[in-house]
């Protein structure tokens, strides 16, 4: 009797002790699962974390370096605008006629294309410029120039056509009814360069005779022939 109660102890501990080990192993199995899982979702979540930064620093570097390529490319040159080129006037003036209330624009043949010119810009107004044609759901391509490379005509070219962009970017809304320039001419007026006729200077001259000799109340037409006065005269520098 005491051998078969001996024995039945035996088997309980045996039992307990087996017990005891499949518990730890659950434990320890269920711990290395749960661990495994959070190391997981920490990783995903570092990845994930690291992917957007990535994404970020890479449209980051993108932007700068466009900014940096548009100020290189811009820093002797002028950009003008285009909405479009067409083989005959009237689809020309049809889309003009399309934009006449959002922006100026003019109509230039080149001797083979009608050419829909929005604007010019220098560097110091080429992000301006963009941001109003988008603004305006208007369709543009840029089309650069080179301005010629006499240094003493560069530096007031690009100031006239500067004064000349800020006042339309300042004015655009209103450019449907008549306005005054009368400041900005007079900002012209203070633009001097006094070389004679070196280099490109008769260009700079006519260009600012052609504003000075606006009225100080105009329409947007006579912006418009401020644009092809720009466009002819560089349209031989296209780069």
């Amino acid at each position: 009797m005491n051998c078969r109660r001996d024995k039945y102890k035996k088997n309980m501990r045996s039992k307990g002790i087996f017990i005891s080990i499949l518990s730890m192993v659950l434990v320890l199995g269920l711990s290395f699962v749960i661990a495994n899982g959070l190391a997981m979702v920490i990783y995903k979540g570092g990845i994930s974390e690291n992917l957007q930064q990535n994404v970020g620093d890479k449209e980051s570097v993108l932007e700068e370096k466009e900014k940096n390529y548009q100020n290189e490319l811009l820093e002797d040159n002028l950009v003008l605008f285009q909405g479009g080129v067409f083989t005959d006037l009237e689809n020309a003036e049809e889309f003009k006629d399309s934009i006449e209330d959002k922006t100026l624009a003019s109509i230039v043949n080149d001797g083979k294309y009608e050419r829909i010119v929005l604007g010019v810009s220098t560097k110091d107004t080429f992000l301006d410029m963009v941001e109003m044609f988008k603004k305006n759901n208007i369709q543009f391509v840029k089309q650069v120039y080179r301005i010629p490379t006499d240094v003493k005509y560069n530096s007031e070219i690009l100031e006239i056509i500067d004064l000349f962009t800020n006042f339309v970017l300042d004015n655009f809304e209103y450019l449907t009814d008549e306005f005054d320039i009368e400041d900005f001419k007079q900002d012209v007026i203070e633009v001097e360069a006094n070389y004679g006729k070196v280099g490109s200077y008769k260009q700079f001259k006519d260009l600012k005779e052609l504003i000075l000799e606006l009225d100080d109340k105009i329409v947007k037409e006579d912006l418009e022939s401020i644009v092809d006065f720009i466009y002819f005269s560089f349209k031989d520098y296209k780069i």
